[in-house]
């Protein structure tokens, strides 16, 4: 009787394994964002993807938005009050509501 627990066992852990395997060998495709591509900073204090595929980057140099293809930079101007209020991003966050939470360095901004 136990033969037949260890044996199911074994072809239970077979079968899952080799399921994992086949999912397993999806293909992806990377791209590097860097300085070149545009890119003001090797580094991001925070990312999020927003729910229309937009990538969101937060830096101690300000905001910036991935389309795939180019970047839209969004900075603090001391001149324009609709900007940002401090270019030093620490956080980003997307609420229920798909609006883009921006944690800076000068308070919290939507």
């Amino acid at each position: 009787m136990n033969y037949n627990i260890y044996t199911s066992l074994f072809l239970l852990l077979l079968l899952s394994s080799s399921n994992l395997k086949i999912l397993s060998q999806t293909d992806y495709q990377m791209e590097t964002i860097t300085i070149e591509n545009g890119l003001y900073l090797n580094y991001a204090n925070a990312i999020i993807q927003d729910s229309l595929g937009f990538i969101w980057m937060g830096s101690d140099f300000g905001l910036q938005k991935y389309d795939g293809y180019s970047y839209t930079p969004y900075l603090h101007n001391s001149a324009d009050s609709s900007s940002l209020g401090s270019n030093s991003i620490f956080n980003l966050c997307i609420d229920s509501e798909k609006n883009l939470w921006i944690f800076t360095r000068g308070g919290l901004e939507r």
